[in-house]
C-alpha cells in the first residue's frame, strides 16, 4: 500500500512539474514589456493610458494622433478595450538598406538617365541649375554635414531616435556616426568636381532627419515623426516654402505599419 501510495505521489509530481512549467511560461511571456503605437480618436484616450499600471508613454505624435508606449503584454487586451482607440499594434523596426558603390557616377545614378539631364542643363544654364530651389529631406542615420562634398548643403535637421526630439538648427544632433545617411545624402547631393561620386542634383538644399540609431536600426513611429516633421519645415507650418518637397528613405522593416501609413497620406 505504502509504494503504491508513493508510487502514485510521484506520478501526481511528473504531471504537475510540465503544468508549473507552462504557468511560468505564460505568466513569464504576460508580463513581457513590449512597444506598442497606440493610435486614438481624441486626446482622452491619453489620460486613460497614463492610468494603468506598468504602462510607460515614451512620445506621443499628435499630428498622427499616436501615442508610443512600452507596456506589459498583459494590458495590451485593456488597451484595445479603451473608447476612442483606433488601432494598437507593435511598433516595427525599420532597418538601413544597404548600398553599394562602383565608379564616379552611382548605377543608381546612371539608371535614372541623371548623366542626360546633367548634359542639357549643363549646355543651357551651366551646373548652378542642378537642384538649385530644392528641398531634400534625408531620412536615414543622419548626415556628417562636414563632409566636404555636402558642406553648406545641409540647413537644417531634426531627430526623432531616442528620448527626446530635436528640430531645429544645430547640425550636431543630428550628425551620422554609422555613414548610412551621410552615402545616400552623397548620392543626392555630392559636388561634381571630379572628386568622388558625383551627386544627382548638387545644388540642393538637404534636411538631416535622424530616424534611425548609430546601427542603422530604428522604430517605425520615429520614421513616421521624421516624415510629419520634414514636411512642415524649419517654420513647422505645412504647406509653405520651407517644406521638404521629397523625402529620401533608404529603408524598409519586415511588417505593415499603420503609423506609416498616416504619415504618408
Amino acid at each position: 500500500m505504502k509504494y503504491a501510495l508513493l508510487k502514485a505521489s510521484i506520478v501526481g509530481f511528473l504531471i504537475i512539474l510540465p503544468l508549473l512549467a507552462l504557468m511560468s511560461t505564460s505568466s513569464a511571456q504576460d508580463s513581457k514589456v513590449v512597444r506598442v503605437v497606440v493610435g486614438y480618436e481624441d486626446e482622452g484616450v491619453i489620460g486613460e493610458l497614463a492610468t494603468i499600471p506598468g504602462i510607460a508613454i515614451i512620445k506621443i505624435l499628435r499630428d498622427l494622433r499616436v501615442a508610443v508606449l512600452l507596456t506589459p503584454m498583459d494590458k495590451l487586451d485593456l488597451i484595445k478595450s479603451l473608447e476612442g482607440v483606433r488601432y494598437v499594434e507593435e511598433d516595427g523596426v525599420a532597418k538601413a538598406l544597404e548600398i553599394s558603390a562602383s565608379s564616379d557616377v552611382l548605377w543608381n545614378v546612371r539608371i535614372i538617365n541623371a548623366t542626360d539631364v546633367w548634359d542639357s542643363y549643363y549646355d543651357t544654364y551651366g551646373w548652378s541649375a542642378l537642384g538649385r530651389g530644392v528641398v531634400i529631406a534625408v531620412l536615414d542615420t543622419g548626415i556628417d554635414y562636414r563632409h566636404p562634398e555636402l558642406q553648406g548643403k545641409v540647413l537644417w535637421c531634426a531627430k526623432t531616435f531616442g528620448p527626446r526630439t530635436y528640430a531645429g538648427f544645430d547640425l550636431r544632433n543630428c550628425i551620422d556616426r554609422n555613414g548610412h545617411g551621410t552615402h545616400v545624402a552623397g548620392i543626392i547631393a555630392s559636388t561634381i568636381n571630379n572628386v568622388g561620386n558625383a551627386g544627382v542634383a548638387p545644388n540642393v538644399t538637404l534636411y538631416a532627419v535622424k530616424v534611425l540609431n548609430d546601427g542603422g536600426l530604428g522604430f517605425y513611429s520615429d520614421v513616421a515623426e521624421g516624415i510629419v516633421l520634414a514636411v512642415k519645415g524649419p517654420d513647422g507650418v505645412l504647406g509653405t516654402s520651407d517644406d521638404a518637397r521629397i523625402l529620401s528613405m533608404s529603408l524598409g522593416g519586415s511588417s505593415n505599419s499603420s503609423v506609416l501609413f498616416e504619415a504618408t497620406r
